[in-house]
């Protein structure tokens, strides 16, 4: 079985922080807007920005400490 070349094109998923929360160890594939198109696939991405504070600055590291616990994610 020959292996087919295919492009990878990123889709960047515009979310509210929820919404990132829900999908963020949800595999590509299976995340909206992934698609194969002829030799192109169309991998989602997340991109949030967080405006704002919390009440604490706990409550601000717990949550980047959910977002940073997954060995496959990438922060900056």
């Amino acid at each position: 079985m020959a292996i087919r070349p295919f492009k990878v094109k990123s889709v960047s998923l515009r979310t509210t922080l929820e919404e990132a929360e829900s999908l963020w160890n949800i595999e590509g594939r299976l995340r909206p807007e992934f698609e194969v198109k002829e030799d192109t696939v169309y991998l989602p991405n997340l991109f949030f920005k967080l405006n704002g504070v919390h009440s604490t600055e706990d409550a601000y590291w717990q949550l980047m400490a959910r977002f940073t616990q997954f060995k496959k994610c990438k922060t900056r």
